[in-house]
């Protein structure tokens, strides 16, 4: 939901920016924990980027093994991610896409928080993926993995079959 917000105000020209490491000083709600925040504010349209191609990411070849439509292909791997770590690998064979999150990145982020903050950009990668699937017409079933801890490298997230 957040990823939402964030593209509809970079939209209207408000600049977003995810603040995972910051903490409220007091939160007023028990019954809900405390996950991240979005930072925004009204910002001049030459502040954002104009060309998504100039922004440093890993090659298709690291992060998608497969056939399937190379502009899909190239245009899911802009989606951001947490200290730019992209932990998102995908695997697809004829009609069907696997979402794993990888645990062999280097980053900047302790590795303790990696998982948490991870997790996060998972889901933004599946939302930019569906976005981006749906804009090219595909029609698709999409069944999400429960994530479990795990000592595998590539942590199954989510399978894609593409219908039509």
């Amino acid at each position: 939901m957040l990823e939402q917000m964030d593209l509809f105000l970079a939209s209207i020209d408000i600049g977003v920016c995810w603040y995972g490491f910051g903490k409220p000083k007091e939160i007023n709600n028990n019954e809900i924990d405390f996950v991240i925040m979005l930072a925004f504010g009204k910002s001049c349209e030459k502040d954002f980027r104009k060309d998504i191609y100039k922004s440093k990411r890993k090659p298709c070849d690291i992060i998608w093994n497969g056939n399937f439509d190379e502009g899909i292909k190239n245009l899911v791997r802009y989606a951001p991610s947490s200290c730019n770590m992209q932990p998102w690998r995908v695997v697809s064979k004829e009609k069907i896409i696997k979402i794993y999150r990888t645990t062999n990145v280097n980053s900047i982020m302790p590795l303790n928080k990696r998982p948490y903050y991870n997790t996060i950009d998972m889901g933004v990668f599946i939302y930019f993926l569906e976005i981006i699937l749906n804009k090219h017409n595909y029609v698709y079933e999409r069944e999400l993995c429960i994530e479990v801890n795990s000592d595998e490298s590539d942590i199954e997230i989510a399978t894609y079959t593409i219908i039509a």
